[in-house]
């Protein structure tokens, strides 16, 4: 039987295009094949430079030539070796066992995050939403602090700072229960507490840490802080670091009742100093000169400054609209590094901000009882 013309095409089409799917999907493949190649070789090259260390050290002592067994696995394949020389004991603990290590990190995360889910019952303010933290921390993301709640902060890498190390926290009310937990990890950080609204907290100095009645402000001397507090001591950034005769913060928390709008309009005009990570509570509703182009106006200057987000909270105990909690860090941060430049990345994108109408339907469907 003879095959008509446009049949034999057609079939000839049919066996050309199952062919080109059978070379994608070889060529598909090998792509994959390739990758895992390069990591293979990547690790491996790491394997090598450890172990010859290891083999090294094992003239004087022979639980040096352990060390490299005791990386823990579980690390990312671009960090597992590269651990600072001076990592705190927490990091070895966590190479020796990393098993209770990981549950211990998931229990107070466990905790944190149904105190969190609280917020489902809160009007969150709908500008909160337009910025959703999608930075990777690849060093290890943690809550950091004694006990669940607002005190506790999300920190990226915090166990892997090499020493010495530096902990900055304005507006504390009292509650030293971040600072204590950073201490607890055995890191021994130079951690300087300042607020100008309360007197010194219990305990302090025998958690290693200096109290300052001084707030962060525009200008060193006297400021009417945002939150009515009153006319009290401040102090810039730049005069407070130089005060302790640091050069750098490894771990900067703001959380100073919407004087950060007119602290980082400051530090964006006269220069930000050396900061690896920011922990900044964002307040904009309850005073009708801050709104949602003043959260994104903040974005800006923080954005500007290399910092990129990897968590975000709403504060809902204060109803969801007042406040929230960012975690920034540097986008090419090192647990090693003590020294950033600031100068505005040639990768910083500024996206304008787009107004929207509430959809009245969406409220009703989603929001309403």
């Amino acid at each position: 039987m003879r095959v008509p013309v446009f049949a034999g095409v057609t079939i000839a089409l049919c066996g050309i295009a199952a062919f080109g799917a059978v070379i994608f999907q070889l060529q598909m493949a090998v792509d994959d094949l390739s990758k895992q190649l390069v990591h293979i070789s990547s690790d491996l090259r790491a394997l090598r430079s450890n172990d010859g260390g290891a083999a090294t050290a094992a003239h004087s002592t022979a639980e040096a030539t352990e060390q490299p067994a005791s990386q823990a696995s579980w690390l990312p394949a671009a960090t597992r070796f590269a651990m600072p020389a001076s990592a705190p004991s927490t990091v070895a603990a966590a190479s020796a066992d990393p098993t209770s290590f990981a549950s211990s990190i998931e229990d107070r995360a466990e905790g944190q995050y149904w105190y969190q889910r609280n917020e489902k019952s809160q009007q969150i303010h709908p500008a909160f939403t337009r910025y959703t933290p999608v930075w990777p921390c690849i060093w290890g993301e943690e809550l950091t602090g004694i006990a669940t709640g607002e005190g506790s902060k999300w920190t990226c890498g915090i166990r892997r700072l090499a020493q010495p190390c530096t902990v900055y926290s304005f507006g504390s009310r009292g509650d030293i229960g971040f600072e204590r937990g950073v201490q607890e990890l055995g890191m021994k950080c130079d951690t300087h507490i300042y607020d100008p609204t309360v007197g010194e907290p219990p305990d302090v100095a025998k958690y290693g840490l200096v109290f300052h009645q001084v707030g962060l402000g525009t200008a060193d001397g006297k400021e009417k802080l945002a939150n009515g507090a009153g006319t009290l001591p401040v102090l810039t950034l730049k005069s407070a670091m130089k005060e302790n005769g640091h050069t750098h913060i490894d771990v900067l928390k703001v959380d100073i009742d919407y004087m950060e709008h007119k602290v980082l309009t400051q530090l964006e005009k006269d220069g930000w100093p050396s900061v690896g990570m920011l922990l900044l509570e964002v307040h904009i509703d309850g005073q009708p000169q801050y709104d949602g182009k003043s959260l994104d106006d903040l974005f800006r200057r923080v954005e500007m400054a290399n910092f990129r987000l990897f968590h975000s909270e709403a504060n809902w105990e204060y109803g969801g609209t007042c406040c929230i909690e960012y975690s920034f860090i540097q986008k090419n941060w090192q647990p090693d590094q003590k020294s950033y430049s600031m100068v505005t990345a040639a990768s910083f994108k500024d996206v304008k901000l787009g107004w929207y109408p509430m959809n009245k339907r969406l409220v009703e469907k989603y929001i309403t009882r």
